[in-house]
């Protein structure tokens, strides 16, 4: 499943805002990042704020399908 893509390696939640990472690319959601700002809570690697929008554009184009297609689901079956 794609989803895991864009899970926080941290509280296991599909991160639906900022995605942070760590330089060994572990990926944190802005909640857990704040609380983590010292290390990296998967491999100890110090946090220094860097932000993966290649994931992030990923992540929002495949939810963007996800809905096109719920809506066109919807259409048909309002015919």
């Amino acid at each position: 499943d794609e989803e895991q893509y864009w899970e926080c390696q941290l509280c296991l939640q599909s991160i639906l805002t900022i995605v942070w990472q760590c330089k060994s690319g572990h990926i944190l959601c802005g909640d857990c990042h704040v609380q983590c700002k010292a290390a990296c809570p998967s491999c100890g690697i110090p946090l220094d704020g860097i932000r993966n929008r290649a994931l992030e554009r990923l992540r929002d184009r495949r939810l963007a399908r996800i809905k096109a297609r719920r809506q066109r689901q919807q259409q048909e079956a309002m015919r």
